[in-house]
Order: structure tokens, then C-alpha cells, then sequence
């Protein structure tokens, strides 16, 4: 998606769920204690750190939240060349995660 875009990739990394949630954290945490920070922050390549105004997600949630956002990428994670043979995406989530495989199948089959 991002090739050698380096900067493309920094923000795709920092939208993944349990980095925006780690961010939402720090933000909340910066701009109670350290409010004077925040603008040079925001100014800056860390930006992410002070950025959100949301709390952090439900931590129950992430793993739905994780598979819909590598959803996304659908091509990428379910073509053949990037898997083991006889291998889908969703059979490799199962092996991290029992039943994450199950909602990459559930979000399937509503496209």
C-alpha cells in the first residue's frame, strides 16, 4: 500500500487500533500533565502523541477492531502468494488468535 513511502507507512502504522490506542492514551495523559508540550508536539513528526481527543477503544474490541482494519488491505492478506499453501488469511488469524479468523470470514461475507 504505502511502498517506500516512508511517510505513508508512519501514518498507516500509527492507525492501527492498538496504536491509536496507545496515542489516545499518551494524548490524554500529555495534555493533563503536560499541556505546555502539546504544541511543539503537534508540530512535529510525534504528533500522533498528543493528536486524539477520544479516549483509547474498548480493550474487549481491539481484536475486532485489528481484523477490520487489516480488512482494509483484503487483497494483500488474502492473495495466495502471501500465504502457505492450502492457507487463508483467516485460517492464520485463528493460529494468533482462536475465533479472529472467524470475524475476517464474518466480514467477508458481508461484502
Amino acid at each position: 500500500m504505502c511502498g517506500d513511502d516512508e511517510k505513508c507507512g508512519r501514518v498507516l502504522f500509527n492507525r492501527q487500533p492498538i496504536e491509536a490506542d496507545a496515542h489516545a492514551a499518551s494524548s490524554t495523559y500529555l495534555r493533563r500533565r503536560y499541556s505546555d508540550a502539546v504544541p511543539a508536539l503537534l508540530a512535529g513528526e510525534d504528533r500522533f502523541l498528543a493528536a486524539s481527543t477520544e479516549p483509547p477503544g474498548a480493550t474487549e474490541q481491539l481484536v475486532h477492531r485489528t481484523v477490520e482494519f487489516l480488512r482494509r488491505f483484503a487483497e494483500a492478506c488474502n492473495d495466495p502468494a502471501n500465504l502457505p499453501d492450502g492457507t487463508t488469511f483467516a485460517d492464520i488469524l485463528d493460529q494468533r488468535l482462536l475465533g479472529s479468523g472467524d470475524h475476517w470470514r464474518w466480514l467477508e461475507s458481508a461484502d
